[in-house]
């Protein structure tokens, strides 16, 4: 799941339409907020860096150990020469690589020691017979290095099978007290029966013993995805708040808001909220992050995919969301089946004017007569909300992209808005997942020209090119938040 607001590959070019988007409301009550601080800088250079992960990757002969490729942001961008490849047993990181570990298949980013620099949680939850590992590891001025494991307060005794916890499998950081400090949310993806549990943890340390996890018991049902869990100040006090998919007692999709307080979350006050993909910023710049979802499958009501974009107030989030399609106005394309639009969001700031905006992958999209070839499109935000026009598609068949449109490449699997090259605009991260097909996944790069996404300086990284198999099918599939 996407993370907050303080929150492969191939190269797309970016289309301007003209045509007006429907009038989207989110009345704005305050300026647009100052440009915020990159999401990740592990080394604290003050350029963004981006964690992806590679949870199916190969590390020697155990297939499917996994790793994360940290691109450390500089002037001009990133660059696979100034790159650090994580697995199990490197850069401190405990235990060594274990056929089918997956680590890397959910991540968090977050200051959790309060240094400055960030610090990256990486699991591996299906280690150690399905149990599941978790690890921090701590940012530098020489990048990550050195980490501690944090174990599962719950572990579950017996042989294997019946010890299926994957702990780690659903992971968000935040600062939910307002303290400054952020803190690590950690649960585990049960085989038995859906969980209720979560643990937070509170002043990770490299310098200290794992400090002890508060048991968070939440009056609904977890759901069964990984990465479930997402965070981002809603409500505009300071503090974040837990957004949390869920099931209902008739195991139907359902999510909810856990709002933080000067003392934690307060579970007492949870409010359900659509289910989905989600992702937390302020569209209309009035200083209360929006809840975004995306609910990229077919349903009866609903062909190709759809995204809800769900206002934040003083109060929470609004009851009523308002609807994106690619039926929308302004918004390219048309809902067809299985398009998935918003399989994955991503929020941050193209041109700088202060209202973040908004990236929705659509992994589906046939291109070209491929299917599953996917695109990406960037819906701009303004004082009203999503707006009304600019909004942008990429593709493999868009004009000086390398390469072309394949089946079931899955452009758009993950996408990723970050400032790499510290000119206070975000650039476009495009993941390529090329799942099943072993024909190597990607990551697409498309810098900010200072007004909106361009395509001049595109560029592609290829599994090869950070030391990955060239054959890697998860490279790009998700990016680490």
């Amino acid at each position: 799941m996407q993370r907050r607001t303080r929150t492969t590959l191939a190269i797309a070019t970016a289309v301007a339409l003209t045509a007006p988007l429907l009038a989207l409301g989110g009345p704005a009550t305050a300026a647009p907020a100052p440009a915020p601080k990159p999401k990740a800088d592990f080394n604290g250079d003050g350029y963004g860096d981006i964690a992806v992960p590679a949870p199916f990757s190969a590390v020697g002969a155990a297939s499917g150990a996994g790793r994360v490729v940290v691109l450390y942001g500089s002037a001009t961008g990133v660059s696979p020469a100034h790159r650090q490849v994580l697995t199990q047993g490197t850069a401190g990181i405990p235990g060594t690589p274990e056929q089918g570990a997956g680590f890397g298949r959910s991540s968090a980013v977050g200051d959790f020691n309060a240094d400055g620099f960030t610090d990256l949680a990486v699991a591996a939850p299906y280690a150690g017979g399905l149990t599941g590992s978790l690890s921090v590891v701590f940012g530098s001025p020489d990048g990550l290095s050195g980490a501690v494991t944090l174990d599962d307060p719950e572990p579950v005794p017996g042989p294997a099978s019946p010890n299926s916890r994957k702990w780690g499998a659903k992971l968000t950081a935040g600062d939910f007290d307002g303290d400054g400090r952020d803190e690590l949310i950690a649960g585990a993806l049960p085989t038995r029966s859906p969980g209720t549990t979560l643990h937070a943890f509170k002043g990770i340390d490299r310098t200290a013993p794992a400090p002890t996890a508060a048991r968070i018991t939440v009056p609904f049902t977890l759901s069964r995805l990984v990465n479930s869990l997402t965070a981002g100040d809603v409500t505009g006090d300071g503090r974040d708040d837990l957004l949390v998919e869920s099931l209902t007692s008739a195991n139907v999709p359902s999510a909810h808001v856990v709002p933080g307080s000067p003392t934690g979350l307060a579970v007492a006050a949870a409010t359900p909220v659509p289910a989905g993909t989600k992702a937390v910023g302020d569209l209309n710049g009035d200083g209360y992050a929006d809840i975004v979802t995306g609910q990229p499958s077919d349903t009866a009501a609903q062909t190709g995919g759809r995204v809800l974009v769900s206002y934040g107030s003083a109060t929470g989030p609004a009851p009523t969301p308002v609807v994106l399609t690619q039926e929308s106005t302004g918004i390219p394309g048309s809902s067809e089946k299985n398009d998935y639009f918003g399989n994955e969001l991503s929020f941050g700031d193209v041109n700088g004017d202060g209202y973040q905006d908004l990236a929705v992958g659509s992994l589906g999209q046939t291109v070209a007569g491929a299917a599953f070839a996917g695109r990406v499109v960037v819906v701009y935000g303004s004082a009203q909300g999503p707006a009304t026009t600019g909004t942008q598609s990429f593709s493999r068949a868009t004009k000086n992209i390398p390469g072309d449109p394949r089946l079931q490449e899955q452009f758009g699997a993950g996408v990723e808005l970050a400032d790499t090259d510290g000119d206070g605009k975000a650039d476009l991260f495009a993941g390529a997942a090329s799942w099943p097909y072993p024909r190597g996944s990607s990551v697409t790069v498309l810098p900010s020209t200072g007004k909106r996404i361009g395509t001049a300086r595109a560029r592609s990284i290829n599994p090869q090119d950070v030391g990955l198999p060239a054959d890697d099918t998860s490279f790009g599939d998700t990016f680490a938040r």
